[in-house]
């Protein structure tokens, strides 16, 4: 998800993260093709222009949905999350 999505404000940018934990296969790997990718996260994180990160985390969002996904700001401080079976609403504190 390379998108990332401003608040009306100018106050704060909305992104989707994805990280995971990555094993090598031996000692000498360098390559991500050559190991094995565990225990992905992904967030929706709503960053203000100081650096504060607020994670809501998108725990059992499919990878088909993910391809369906959509971020908008409802006002400055709420987010509407929208894929192919979610309709949600997260409020930045």
């Amino acid at each position: 998800m390379p998108e990332m999505y401003w608040s009306a404000d100018s106050r704060r940018l909305a992104l989707v993260d994805c990280v995971y934990d990555w094993e090598a296969n031996s000692t000498e790997s360098q390559s991500e093709g050559d190991g094995e990718e565990h225990n992905r996260r992904r967030s929706v994180v709503a960053v203000s222009r100081s650096g504060e990160a607020i994670f809501f985390g998108l725990n059992g969002v499919s990878e088909e949905d993910l391809q369906k996904f959509s971020v908008s700001w409802v006002n400055p401080r709420q987010l509407s999350l929208e894929t192919g079976s979610l309709t949600t609403t997260l409020t930045v504190p």
